[in-house]
């Protein structure tokens, strides 16, 4: 790309979205204005006082847009709420209608379903099963089978399964538990002014005889937010049973469906039967852990009687007697206190923990609301130490921590270890109550997310590596990094120091040294194997299998990685390099190359660049490039002065100076080809490039190559495309070309003209526009189609097929735009 031909294209104005550009005013006979079709495939056009929106053929689509529906991004998924001619209609993201615009109101505010209005009468519809039921005075939902449903001024149920009512319209309304896990096969209804029940097979299931609110509304066999005369009640539905309290507050419904009683200030349980399951001779009748942060979901409640406490269960009555000071249920353990100890107990009875400590709790004790999640490990208190219990193996940790807290093993993983904390220092367990370290580190974390075994621990901010079956340290914290090998096998890299001073080692999972700490220099070969170099003692370097562990000694003492598996630099001097095959144990060259670590720009000898994954390296030798294969062949010799690595798809480029007499040097033009992956020029054509600079940017535009030559009137640049193969799609004969699109389009332009041409070379707009309206930011979908383009001082919209549009209203077909930058 040349300077002129990147302000050039700078000119190309970036456009509104649709639907965004309005003007404030539009009179009869002003030009009609226009504005960029947007990815949805409709833009917004104002002819006259009239302002509306057209689809990609040109035709009136609607007139205003109202609202967004979610975030489906599916071609048939709603996009939003429209209007045309005054009638609301909801379009899918095609452009397609979800509904057609011929309602007179659409409210998208219940989600999965939407109440529409047409010809002054209600229905609701659904984006997948459609329209639910017919048009009625007004509709509501209740469980998608049922729907209340008003003809005149009267309610009824109807049943869409029978296309019925199910309950005839002659109630006032209606109330329904829409929230409740299980639906209920009734409903509340309203006649004359009080409230009933109303099963759906259109049946009286309580008199009329309530107030009603709603609130406490449940799906089962108790209504309990009745009230008469003012005063609370919970009537059982099959017997028509009322129960009261005996202030004016209302009964408790326990958990499993029980309902508490109070009867002079004493209470009870009643239950599913309405029949009595305790008798009001309790003083309370809670659920466990009532109004607290550790909240609860069970089977159990908490008696009291004689200011004690005890636990009831569901079809089981009194689990354990009211003898205790406090209780405290988690799933099915009881945290049980007499005289300020607390003990641990199970269903049966049966004492886990005696009652000797200030304080029992669920581990995850203040995060309880969320449920313990099958996790049976409780936290015990002695004054201000804390202990672990593990009630499915019995372990017992007596009290020694200062905090105690559940950890994932991943970041943003579940819960799956116990960390205790005393003065800093970590001991860590598994859910069965296994220690797996010990007080003694400040930190830790896993070596290998996959097992516990191995831990990296942390002692005055140096590392070493703990082994959780042995419960023994194998590498001594001393290190300030422990690292991976390639390869990920039984091998571990020690690192200590810092940038320009580092000493790299080798220990084995067992804790024993392979390789002394006394290389300078580490890198990755081939991604399975490691490389260590330069030793301070002298030793050679090393290469590692990282996943055999096998070690290989070099025969010298400085190494490179080229990023190949089979191949390194090796040199003795760190100054002249030799490359090598470890598995051969020999050179794979003559040659003699600078090895890079030393290399100052003065040092004599060829410079060898990392091999691609395509087996070349570009070698310099003299100033001058050239491409080596992995047995040490030239496969092209050193004649390029600059060169680019091979791109993903196997293409490299090679250039060359102009000679001193040829006119264009003065420019700083180079002469370049593109080389493929056996290390040949792709074509035989030599294109002509800028010197300023030679990055990627510049030769390779996605999947395809820039070529370029010289205008033989004017010496600039003229710019085309070819396709990886080096076949041309748009000759070199334009000052620019540039990809949109993901590389479906190209801009063209020469002088300050424009066109497009798609993705096979084709010409879809000759370059003789003065300006095209596309946004550069919406990357992907830059160039749409119906495009708003500029010639002959007019405004048009053209198709993908270079055709000017005709737009619905506008006979002209011409517009004023808005071409401020975005």
């Amino acid at each position: 790309m040349s300077k002129r031909c990147a302000v050039l294209w700078c000119s190309v104005l970036a456009a509104a979205l649709a639907g965004i550009i309005a003007p404030a005013s539009a009179q009869e006979g002003t030009p009609a204005r226009a504005a960029r079709f947007n990815g949805h495939g409709f833009a917004q056009v104002t002819a006259g006082d009239r302002t509306f929106y057209i689809d990609r053929v040109g035709r009136r689509l609607f007139d205003r847009y109202i609202q967004d529906i979610g975030d489906a991004d599916t071609a048939a998924a709603p996009l939003g709420v429209v209007t045309k001619d005054g009638r609301y209609g909801v379009l899918a993201r095609s452009g397609g209608w979800v509904l057609p615009p011929e309602y007179q109101q659409i409210d998208t505010r219940f989600g999965a379903f939407w109440k529409v209005m047409k010809d002054g009468k209600h229905s609701l519809f659904s984006r997948d099963e459609g329209m639910l039921l017919p048009f009625f005075d007004d509709v509501g939902y209740l469980d998608g089978r049922y729907f209340d449903v008003k003809t005149g001024t009267k309610w009824g149920v109807y049943d869409r399964e029978t296309g019925q009512l199910a309950i005839p319209a002659e109630y006032d309304g209606f109330d329904y538990c829409g929230g409740c896990g299980r639906k209920s096969d009734y409903v509340y209804a309203q006649r004359d002014g009080k409230w009933g029940i109303m099963g759906f097979d259109g049946q009286v299931r309580v008199p009329f005889a309530y107030e009603h609110e709603h609130w406490g509304m449940r799906s089962e066999e108790w209504v309990r937010s009745f009230s008469k005369n003012g005063r609370p009640v919970v009537v059982h539905i099959p017997t028509g049973k009322e129960f009261s309290a005996d202030g004016r507050d209302p009964l408790e419904i326990l958990a499993g469906g029980e309902l508490v009683v109070q009867v002079n200030g004493r209470y009870g349980l009643i239950g599913h039967d309405a029949n009595e399951i305790l008798p009001t001779e309790y003083e309370r009748i809670t659920v466990p852990n009532a109004n607290d942060f550790r909240g609860y979901h069970g089977s159990y409640a908490i008696v009291e009687k004689g200011g004690r406490k005890g636990v009831y269960q569901r079809d089981k009555g009194v689990l354990i007697p009211p003898q205790w000071d406090d209780v405290n249920v988690y799933d099915d353990y009881f945290a049980l206190a007499k005289d300020g100890r607390w003990g641990l107990y199970d269903t049966t009875g049966r004492e886990l923990l005696p009652p000797s400590y200030t304080a029992v709790t669920h581990v995850n004790d203040y995060f309880y609301s969320s449920g313990s999640k099958g996790i049976t490990i409780f936290k015990t208190r002695q004054k201000a130490l804390y202990g672990l219990y593990f009630a499915e193996t019995g372990q017992v940790v007596s009290p020694k921590f200062h905090e105690i807290d559940l950890a994932s093993l991943t970041y943003d993983g579940p819960d799956a270890v116990v960390v205790g904390e005393y003065q800093g220092e970590k001991a860590v367990y598994d859910f069965a109550g296994r220690e797996l370290l010990s007080l003694g580190y400040e930190a830790w974390s896993l070596w290998d997310t996959s097992s516990l075994r191995y831990f990296v621990v942390t002692k005055a901010d140096k590392r070493g590596l703990y082994d959780t079956e042995l419960q023994r340290e194998i590498i001594p914290p001393g290190f300030d990094q422990l690292r991976k090998l390639p390869g990920s096998g039984p091998m571990v890299l020690t690192v200590n120091g810092d940038y320009g001073d580092y000493r790299y080692g080798i220990r084995r999972m067992d804790g024993q040294e392979a390789v002394p700490a006394e290389y300078t220099v580490y890198d990755s070969v081939g991604g399975t194997f490691a490389l260590l170099s330069g030793a301070r003692n002298g030793d050679p370097a090393i290469l590692i299998d990282g996943q055999g562990g096998v070690v290989t000694r070099l025969p010298a003492q400085y190494a490179q990685s080229v990023r190949h598996p089979g191949l390194v630099l090796i040199s003795d001097d760190s100054l002249r390099a030799q490359l090598y095959s470890p598995a051969l144990g020999k050179s794979v060259s003559n040659s003699k190359f600078t090895f890079a670590y030393a290399y100052d720009g003065g040092t004599e000898g060829a410079v060898l660049e990392r091999f691609s994954s395509f087996g070349l390296a570009w070698v310099r030798v003299d100033g001058r490039y050239g491409l080596l294969d992995t047995a040490g062949n030239w496969v092209k010799e050193a004649v390029y002065d600059r060169v680019l690595n091979f791109n993903a798809h196997g293409v490299a480029v090679g250039a060359r100076y102009f000679p001193a007499s040829d006119w264009r040097s003065q420019v700083g033009y180079v002469a370049y080809q593109f080389i493929g992956r056996d290390g040949q020029p792709v074509s035989n054509e030599v294109y002509t490039g800028p010197n300023a600079f030679l990055m990627d940017m510049d030769y390779f535009v996605g999947d395809h190559l820039i070529i370029r030559t010289t205008d033989e009137q004017t010496g600039g640049l003229l710019a085309g495309i070819a396709d990886n193969t080096g076949q041309v799609l748009i000759p070199p004969k334009y000052d620019g070309v540039e990809a949109f699109n993901n590389g479906a389009y190209f801009l063209l332009s020469v002088g300050y003209k424009f066109g497009i041409a798609d993705r096979s070379g084709q010409i879809i707009l000759p370059v003789e526009f003065d300006n095209l309206l596309l946004n550069r930011y919406e990357k992907g979908t830059e160039i749409t189609f119906p495009m708003l383009c500029y010639r002959n001082g007019e405004w048009q919209y053209y198709t993908d097929k270079g055709e000017v549009l005709q737009v619905e209203g506008v006979p002209t077909g011409t517009f004023t735009v808005n071409t401020g930058l975005w």
